[in-house]
Order: structure tokens, then C-alpha cells, then sequence
């Protein structure tokens, strides 16, 4: 299986940390499904969660970084398996869409913003019919 990840560049909430290990051990707990999972290698919620999943022993982690040096998370990329080039941020985000059968996604507020990179790869995936699940700010969890 392969699944995304897009999240804010403030970083995670606590309940939203909380509720993405969960949602990690419970796919982990598939047993025998191998697990590719690529991240935007960016500072806040990337970094978090490419942490998170690297703790999985299983779980092959795949980078896209940005071009941008200065957002890069430079822990999460040399905690990832594989690197991809680095690319502009909505190139990356539309490479992570393709590359993943689910994308996981945590926004910075609760509603939908236009110029935010989460919500335009959470609507690039919902556009190629891909499978979201949104773990909100309050560690809620929604499926689309």
C-alpha cells in the first residue's frame, strides 16, 4: 500500500499527533501489506510524521522534498529511504498524489482554505479519485 501524507508547515496538534499514531499502528497492524510512505520532507507536520512512521520497522519511507532549502526538514529526509528530486511545492504535492492509493492529511484549522498546499493536494487527490483520510486539529478523524 502506498499512502501520502500532506500536512501544515505550523506543525501538528497535540491531539492530531496523538490520532496519526494511532491511525500508523492501526495500518501497520494489517499484517503482510507493505507500506511506501511519501512525505513532503517539509518542516511542521511533515517532519512529524515521517518521525512517526519511521518507527513502523516495516514501513518504507519516500521523500519529496521542495526545492526550497529553507522549508526542507533535513531529520525527516535523512530518516527516508528514498529521496526524489526536489521540486516545486504544488509539482511535489501532485507527485505525492500520484505515487499514493491513500492520502493522509492534516490541515492547520478546520475549514478548507484556498493557497494552502494541504488543501490543494487534499483536493488533487479527490480529483484522481484517491482515498483521504483527514485528521483534524481535535485528533478527529474523516474519510473522503
Amino acid at each position: 500500500m502506498n499512502i501520502g501524507f500532506t500536512g501544515t508547515r505550523a506543525g501538528l496538534t497535540d491531539p492530531q499527533s496523538a490520532a496519526l499514531a494511532e491511525l500508523f499502528a492501526q495500518i501497520d497492524g494489517v499484517g503482510g501489506v507493505p507500506i511506501t510512505f511519501h512525505h513532503g520532507c517539509c518542516i511542521g507536520g511533515d517532519a512529524t510524521a515521517a518521525a512517526l512512521a519511521r518507527r513502523a520497522p516495516n514501513w518504507r519511507l519516500v521523500a519529496h522534498p521542495p526545492e526550497n532549502p529553507y522549508l526542507q526538514d533535513h531529520g525527516a529526509l535523512a530518516q527516508s529511504h528514498e529521496h526524489r528530486p526536489p521540486a516545486e511545492y504544488l509539482a511535489r504535492d501532485r507527485a505525492i498524489v500520484q505515487a499514493c492509493d491513500l492520502l493522509i492529511a492534516c490541515p492547520k484549522g478546520p475549514e478548507e482554505r484556498r493557497g494552502s498546499g494541504t488543501w490543494f493536494t487534499i483536493r488533487e487527490a479527490r480529483r484522481h479519485g484517491k482515498r483521504v483520510l483527514i485528521v483534524w486539529p481535535d485528533g478527529a478523524v474523516t474519510s473522503s
